[in-house]
C-alpha cells in the first residue's frame, strides 16, 4: 500500500502546486482556510516529479506542522483520497523524517536531495543571471566596437566627400577651359572662313588678269613693233 504523509500547506495555491506533482486533484471549492499537502512516501528519486515536489516542500510548506489524526477522515474525503492510499498525520513534535508508528518514513537523504535539488535550482539561476549580465556585457562590447568602426566609416564619408567636391570643382575648371577652346576654336573657324574668300577672290582676279594679258598681248607685241624702240633695236642687232 502506499504512503501519504500530510502537512498543511499555507494557501490552496501551494497545495495545488505539490498535488500536480502527483497527479492529485484541486482544493475543492468552499474548503477552508486549512489546506493540506499530500506527499506520496515511495517516490524513487531519479523521478523529476519525485525531485521536484520534494523540492517544492521544502520552499512552500513548514514540515513541522502537525495535522491531528481526527481530521484524516476529513481530508480524504475532501482531497478525494483513493483507499488505496494510507493517510498518516504526524504526532506533535514529530518531524518528516522521523519513522512512524507502520515503519516508514521520509528518510533524511529524500529531504537532502530535496535540499540539494533547490540549491541547484539556485545556482541554475544565479549562473543565468551571470551569463545575462555577461551577454549584455558582451553586446556592450560589441556596441563600443560597432560605434568605433562606425566613426571610422564616418571619416571615410567625410573623405570622400571632400575628394568629390574637389573633383567637381575640377570639373567646373575643365568646363570653363573647354567653353574657352570652344569659342576659341569657332573664331578660328570664321577667320579661315574668311581667308578661304579672300583667296578664292584672289585666285578669280588672276585667273581674270591673265585672260586680259592674254588678250592684249598681241596688240602689245605689234605695237612695240611699230615703235622705233624696236627699228632701233634691228638697226644694231644688224
Amino acid at each position: 500500500m502506499a504512503h501519504i504523509v500530510i502537512y498543511q500547506a499555507r494557501s490552496a495555491k501551494h497545495h495545488n502546486e505539490l498535488s500536480r506533482f502527483f497527479g492529485g486533484g484541486e482544493v475543492p471549492t468552499g474548503v477552508g482556510v486549512d489546506h493540506y499537502c499530500l506527499i506520496v512516501q515511495g517516490v524513487a528519486l531519479a523521478d523529476p516529479r519525485g525531485a521536484d515536489a520534494l523540492a517544492a516542500m521544502r520552499s512552500y510548506f513548514n514540515v513541522d506542522s502537525i495535522v491531528t489524526t481526527r481530521r484524516l477522515v476529513e481530508m480524504r474525503k475532501n482531497y478525494f483520497v483513493p483507499p488505496e492510499y494510507e493517510l498518516h498525520a504526524p504526532l506533535p513534535g514529530e518531524h518528516p523524517y522521523d519513522t512512524f508508528s507502520s515503519g516508514f518514513s521520509l528518510s533524511t537523504d529524500a529531504l537532502e536531495a530535496g535540499w540539494l535539488v533547490q540549491t541547484q535550482h539556485e545556482r541554475v539561476l544565479v549562473l543565468q543571471a551571470a551569463n545575462k549580465e555577461l551577454k549584455l556585457g558582451a553586446n556592450q562590447d560589441l556596441v563600443v566596437v560597432i560605434e568605433f568602426h562606425a566613426k571610422g566609416l564616418e571619416e571615410d564619408v567625410k573623405k570622400l566627400r571632400a575628394e568629390l567636391e574637389s573633383l567637381k570643382n575640377q570639373r567646373r575648371g575643365l568646363e570653363g577651359e573647354v567653353e574657352v577652346l570652344c569659342s576659341s576654336l569657332d573664331r578660328a573657324r570664321d577667320d579661315r572662313a574668311r581667308l578661304d574668300g579672300d583667296v578664292l577672290s584672289l585666285i578669280e582676279a588672276a585667273s581674270l588678269l591673265e585672260v586680259e594679258l592674254k588678250a592684249e598681248e598681241p596688240k602689245a607685241v605689234a605695237t612695240y613693233k611699230a615703235s622705233r624702240g624696236f627699228e632701233s633695236g634691228l638697226e644694231k642687232m644688224g
